[in-house]
């Protein structure tokens, strides 16, 4: 029975059975903001930044999974994603991955990383939300899926050479800025031109360099 005047709403869970874990197996809690600056070369592909993100069945039955995307800043190059089979996201917007299936206690690699232009420009950045959606595996070949579950959503901001994580993973990014260095560890009263080692009121450090 309602009763007049008061208001009542079901928020939506988070589901918790597929979480997000970094390479070395640490889960990544839901709201993450990770930093990633990292250029690697590929042979085939050419230079790009790795999330380095996996996602991990913590459940002891099969379970399919697909990603949901939300680039939110693209200054050049595409974001490339790998789960379910290949997709690339080149544009502002939203998008979602194929499906694929987890075993039970197993993890799998999301295999999604910016793809940088030759060109690219030394602050260039790329930032991207991804959401974990569970799909009810209902077996079969080829595999049928049932309900859906939205899980725990990440962001990673993909920085080329102008602000890097030291530690790679903040936690909260309302953080404040506390105190700021140079190179030399001199405390500075506002930003310097080159390095500035930044550290922040939830504890992590970051490095900026300010032309």
């Amino acid at each position: 029975m309602l009763v007049a005047g008061t208001a009542y709403s079901l928020a939506q869970e988070v589901d918790n059975t597929l979480q997000f874990v970094d390479k070395d197996g640490k889960v990544i809690a839901d709201g993450s903001v990770i930093t990633r600056n990292e250029v690697t070369e590929d042979e085939f592909e050419g230079p790009m930044i790795k999330a380095e993100i996996y996602v991990k069945n913590t459940s002891g039955q099969e379970q399919g999974v697909y990603v949901k995307g939300e680039v939110k800043k693209m200054d050049c190059g595409k974001v490339q994603t790998c789960i379910g089979g290949c997709t690339t996201w080149d544009n502002v917007g939203s998008y979602i991955s194929p499906k694929e299936l987890i075993a039970g206690g197993g993890s799998l690699d999301l295999a999604t990383e910016w793809m940088l232009p030759e060109d690219v420009a030394e602050n260039a950045s790329c930032t991207v939300t991804y959401q974990i959606v569970r799909v009810e595996s209902l077996g079969g070949f080829p595999p049928k899926y049932g309900e859906e579950y939205p899980g725990a959503t990440i962001t990673v901001t993909y920085v080329n050479g102008n602000v890097a994580g030291i530690d790679g993973t903040q936690a909260d990014s309302e953080a404040e800025v506390v105190a700021r260095y140079n190179a030399n560890g001199q405390l500075l009263n506002a930003p310097a031109k080159g390095l500035n080692i930044i550290k922040l009121s939830n504890g992590k450090t970051l490095k900026s360099i300010n032309n």
